[in-house]
């Protein structure tokens, strides 16, 4: 078994275990076992929402059929699923909306997914780079990062995001400023 990541939650840690399929909820003072989250497919990263509902992204059956799992936090539950594209990874929320990059998994995708938090509703894809596998909130804009390179910083210049933070027009790519 792999622990993929954890995340820490209102004295809880919620340790996803990829291969395993699950996601043991710990004590996070003790590390004693509060609960089990089951009937994951290849669960990557834990996502709070609020104190009531979490994220969880899964790259699903064969490693490529990406999902959100919405998680009722006081009962540890699946409670509905959220498809979104290959692999889904890293979440990212900003403004009421979770911006989940689909990496593909084991084979290839090149969007991020956006999510309105209050009725997980699918919104929008957005075609960025290949394989997407976190977004950071910059200042001035949300930025995608991808596996084993570093695209420029106006990664977002050309795609649908709409009432949020884009590059201001002029911005160079990482070899013209700090990244």
């Amino acid at each position: 078994n792999i622990v993929q990541s954890i995340y820490v939650h209102n004295d809880k840690a919620y340790i996803v275990v990829n291969n395993a399929d699950k996601i043991e909820v710990v004590n996070a003072n003790d590390f004693k076992e509060l609960s089990v989250i089951n009937n994951l497919k290849l669960p990557r990263y834990f996502l709070p929402i609020d104190n009531n509902k979490a994220y969880v992204s899964q790259w699903g059956d064969g490693g490529v059929n990406g999902a959100i799992k919405v998680i009722d936090l006081n009962s540890n539950t699946i409670i509905k699923t959220i498809n979104v594209g290959n692999g889904a990874e890293n979440m990212l929320l900003h403004n009421g909306k979770v911006y989940v990059a689909n990496s593909g998994g084991f084979g290839k995708d090149s969007t991020v997914t956006v999510i309105n938090a209050n009725t997980d509703i699918v919104e929008a894809t957005i075609t960025v780079g290949a394989n997407p596998n976190s977004l950071v909130d910059w200042p001035d804009r949300l930025h995608p990062q991808y596996r084993n390179r570093r695209p420029p910083i106006s990664a977002w210049d050309n795609d649908a995001l709409s009432n949020e933070k884009r590059p201001a027009p002029g911005r160079g790519s990482c070899s013209t400023r700090r990244c």
